[in-house]
């Protein structure tokens, strides 16, 4: 294996990916321009999907405590020798996470869908069905079979913001904004 060419050198030549940091803002603002919409009748939520997954069912919470003082008492008989290091784990910095956007108002919410993406795109975003069907009488991009997961593969900045725009003209996201509207206003 003596080639007369470094291949790491290749690594690090290569044409930088198309970064994810813009996903969060845009979504932020989306959530933002939703409540100033509705005059604040109507909000939209983003954040990691554990999170509000973790809000919906305090059971959930209940069982992954007592799975943590489990796991503790039966690794506590065990004795773990790692070298001392100060190195965090590099891994970390290409993390995927999971996120998710709901629209809320006091008494419903909506999942309109999740997102994964880690530092650059693509990101895999799985719409809500009944959100997906009607968009696909409108745009082929929608059409699933009726077993499969609606997952949007998102190329870049300029593909989220033309998935978001053709989100809103959805019937149901449509029905669902103004059924909270509507909703929300009978209960003032």
């Amino acid at each position: 294996m003596t080639s007369g060419s470094n291949p790491w050198a290749e690594v690090f030549n290569q044409s930088k990916q198309k970064t994810t940091k813009g996903i969060i803002p845009f979504i932020n603002q989306q959530v933002k321009m939703l409540s100033e919409a509705s005059g604040g009748k109507v909000k939209g939520l983003f954040s990691l999907t554990c999170d509000v997954n973790r809000t919906l069912v305090s059971a959930l919470d209940l069982a992954e405590s007592a799975s943590t003082v489990v796991s503790r008492i039966i690794s506590a008989g065990t004795v773990h020798y790692a070298p001392d290091s100060d190195l965090k784990d590099a891994s970390d910095l290409y993390k995927k996470n999971d996120y998710c956007f709901e629209i809320r108002s006091d008494r419903y919410r909506f999942r309109v869908f999740t997102i994964e993406f880690g530092p650059s795109y693509p990101a895999a975003m799985t719409l809500d069905r009944g959100m997906c069907k009607g968009l696909a009488k409108i745009y082929d991009r929608y059409k699933f079979e009726e077993a499969e997961p609606c997952n949007i593969t998102i190329r870049d900045d300029d593909d989220l913001n033309r998935v978001f725009n053709e989100l809103l003209r959805s019937e149901k996201l449509i029905y669902i904004c103004n059924r909270l509207m509507k909703d929300a206003k009978e209960t003032v």
